[in-house]
């Protein structure tokens, strides 16, 4: 008897309203979990509940083809406690829940005689592999430090340090192993570390500030701000360099790579005789006491390639907008001190260009590995020289504030806020909405092709990825934007994930006039380590997806 009603169950299709309350009006259904095959599945756990019509207590009795009496009754039950039991713990008993739920669901021309039991229906917990994409904060944190606990193995990181908001509340922050391996001190979202070519993103709000004020000229050659930089040729022909080509890397401006130097001189495009005397940049122990200075490195090198051609990612030429804007600003004496400025308006308050002198508190160490593969002290370096491109040391809570105030930018449009509910009144945010659009909008030949997520660009200072159309079961990319840092002894990265989620009765199509939530709606999530070469974008979008899926 019970393999046959097992048999019947399976072999369901749909189950209407009615179905629902001949077989379940005594049944009270309850969630639970049960671990199946690496996966959860949902199961219903069945507790007896009171019986008030007779009559259906009568209808059950005739569908199982059962004459219970009453010693009998509770027999029955039994057995058919086992039976749902096993149908539960089955991948079929999921569906024929799930199949239940649609077709509870969409039959709404009923009485209401079955409302209970479609309310019980509708609160049954499905697994978000059937019945949707929410899943817990205690789930969403769990898989996020699966994540970061096999990068930590994988890269051999003695520390790395994690902060993730969700529409701009500090959700989680948490530090896995060590900040200083010699004393043991855990590693924690307070501890200060080099965050790299954050700093690009960073030194872009101070542009972003000069070309709101009318000041900068994005598309104006380079020598109308900084005629000390030399004009420059490629293949005997002069060539324009601009601003915008700079900020997303277009200019032909090399980076620390000098190979190519090597190879025109072999060529005999350069005079042989000449020594290459440039020092090992990426190394550079020296001092630089201004931006002019750090010009001197790279400004009379030839270009890699004709201006606005390809991608060539160039902390130099972050050296070069930190002069332009330098030169173009009113209220600040140089570039330093205008960062400095930034730093405090967006409240970042732990954030510092990396000078050695100084006593910062929580200020982490930095490590690399040597020829063995063996982790050791980072060397001594001093980043004067590329303070716009990669010369901060922060900490994840204050780059998530930062990521915040962006998002909140991008979607704050004071022109479409609704004027009748003035409890949602937007303000303006720290850039102006269409000036983040053209932030984060991806620009033509500027493919990235680092590691991380494929068939992304980069736009003024940050690299986007672009929303790809959906293909049916294939994947679905959302548009984020995000940068990554590598430095001596350091990994990083900042993710802005905004917010996609369908949730019932917003549109999403029209974010900013969302009445129903403040801004900013989406999820960021900051990265930082102390070791070089990690590599995190990929890690930072799946967490970021993680806690998108969670119902708060």
């Amino acid at each position: 008897m019970l393999t046959k009603l097992r048999c019947c169950l399976l072999a369901r299709t749909t189950i209407s309203k009615s179905d629902i309350v001949a077989n379940l009006s005594y049944l009270h259904l309850h969630r639970s979990v049960c671990s199946m095959h690496g996966r959860s599945f949902s199961i219903c756990k069945i507790l007896d509940a009171k019986v008030n019509d007779s009559g259906n207590l009568k209808q059950q009795r005739n569908l199982h083809s059962h004459n219970y009496d009453s010693r009998n009754e509770w027999k029955a039950r039994s057995i058919l406690y086992k039976t749902m039991f096993i149908i539960g713990t089955s991948l079929a008993g999921g569906i024929i829940i799930k199949t239940g739920m649609k077709s509870v669901n969409a039959d709404d021309d009923d009485n209401g005689d079955n409302d209970t039991v479609e309310s019980e229906i509708d609160n049954i917990h499905i697994s978000e592999y059937y019945a949707g994409n929410e899943i817990t904060l205690t789930e969403a944190v769990k898989r996020s430090k699966a994540i970061l606990e096999r990068k930590k193995i994988q890269n051999g990181c003695p520390g790395i340090s994690v902060a993730v908001s969700v529409d701009g509340n500090m959700i989680w922050a948490d530090g896995f192993g060590y900040s200083d391996l010699e004393n043991m001190i855990p590693i924690t979202p307070e501890t200060i570390l080099r965050i790299a070519s954050i700093s690009k993103p960073i030194a872009m709000v101070t542009v972003a500030k000069e070309v709101e004020a009318g000041r900068l000229d994005l598309d104006a050659p380079i020598q109308q701000y900084v005629p000390e930089f030399p004009e420059k040729t490629w293949k005997n022909e002069k060539v324009t360099i601009t601003t915008r080509q700079l900020l997303c890397h277009l200019s032909g401006i090399r980076d620390y790579n000098k190979d190519y130097i090597q190879k025109a001189k072999k060529n005999g495009t350069e005079d042989s005789k000449k020594k290459n005397t440039l020092p090992d940049e990426y190394h550079i122990m020296k001092k630089y006491d201004s931006v002019k200075e750090g010009l001197d490195l790279f400004k009379d090198d030839p270009l890699v390639h004709a201006p606005g051609s390809k991608f060539l990612y160039t902390t130099h030429g972050w050296t070069l907008v930190s002069a332009v804007v330098e030169k173009v600003t009113t209220e600040h004496k140089d570039f330093l001190t205008y960062y400095k400025s930034t730093l405090q308006e967006l409240g970042m308050r732990d954030t510092y260009p990396d000078h050695h002198s100084p006593l910062i508190p929580n200020r982490g160490r930095h490590y690399v590995k040597n020829e063995r593969g063996r982790v050791v002290n980072a060397p001594y370096v001093d980043l004067s020289y590329k303070w716009a491109g990669g010369g901060l040391i922060s900490n994840v809570l204050d780059v998530i504030k930062f990521g915040n105030a962006m998002l909140y930018s991008y979607q704050a449009d004071i022109s479409r806020q609704d004027k009748k509910n003035l409890c949602n009144e937007v303000k303006q945010g720290y850039l102006k909405p269409e000036t983040m659009k053209l932030i984060w909008s991806p620009i033509k030949n500027a493919e990235v092709k680092w590691e991380g997520i494929a068939n992304g660009h980069y736009g003024l200072g940050w690299k986007v990825q672009s929303v790809e159309k959906p293909i049916p079961f294939c994947q679905e990319q959302k548009f984020y934007a995000c940068h990554t840092g590598g430095a001596v002894g350091a990994s990083s990265v900042v993710l802005i994930l905004p917010n996609t989620r369908s949730t019932k009765g917003l549109d999403r199509s029209k974010i900013q006039s969302d009445s129903v939530r403040p801004l900013p709606q989406g999820v960021v999530v900051a990265i930082i380590a102390n070791i070089s070469e990690c590599g995190f974008e990929k890690d930072a979008y799946d967490i970021a997806t993680l806690f998108e899926r969670v119902k708060f």
